[in-house]
């Protein structure tokens, strides 16, 4: 049976550390192109806006998961 995913092992094309994140290239160029303006909206960085933008968004803290999205995880992991 052929595998339909990516080379980058995912269907929708983000890579692990973006789906562990649950970044999505929408966010990382939003982000991107706020950089790009707050430089004056000159050419030639989009790559290092694009790399800074998809930095600040993985390192951004988490918000804490809520009680009971953590009982319903610990729920299925227990019946597993």
């Amino acid at each position: 049976m052929a595998n339909k995913m990516s080379r980058a092992g995912s269907s929708d094309g983000r890579s692990a550390p973006e789906r562990a994140l649950n970044l999505s290239a929408t966010e990382i160029a939003q982000r991107a192109y706020e950089l790009f303006e707050a430089r004056g909206g000159l050419d030639g960085q989009d790559l290092d806006d694009w790399l800074r933008a998809e930095a600040e968004l993985r390192d951004r803290p988490q918000a804490p998961q809520r009680a009971n999205e953590r009982r319903r995880s610990s729920k299925r992991s227990r019946s597993a």
